[in-house]
């Protein structure tokens, strides 16, 4: 369509949200096993990290996992995560 000042537009229906975008395609098996794998990488790093609630570090593992990240990439995204909080 065209506006008064003679601008053309094109619109798209959008069906389907690419890999990586978001929780969408997020079932409740998948988001199961990423809280377990989550949880168990988290054991390791929590030893020798400073005092932190869990979930800051949770979320930037899944986030990470979501977008395709291997899950020692991951934890090392959660690690940063939480440097960056404490700075």
């Amino acid at each position: 369509f065209s506006d008064p000042d003679g601008n053309s537009w094109l619109l798209q229906e959008i069906k389907t949200r690419l890999p990586g975008r978001g929780f969408s395609n997020l079932d409740v098996a998948t988001l199961t096993g990423l809280l377990r794998e989550a949880e168990e990488h988290h054991g390791e790093y929590e030893p020798t990290a400073p005092k932190h609630h869990w979930s800051d570090w949770y979320a930037a593992y899944i986030i990470a996992r979501e977008q395709g990240r291997t899950p020692e990439e991951a934890a090392s995204d959660g690690a940063s995560h939480m440097a960056s909080l404490r700075r």
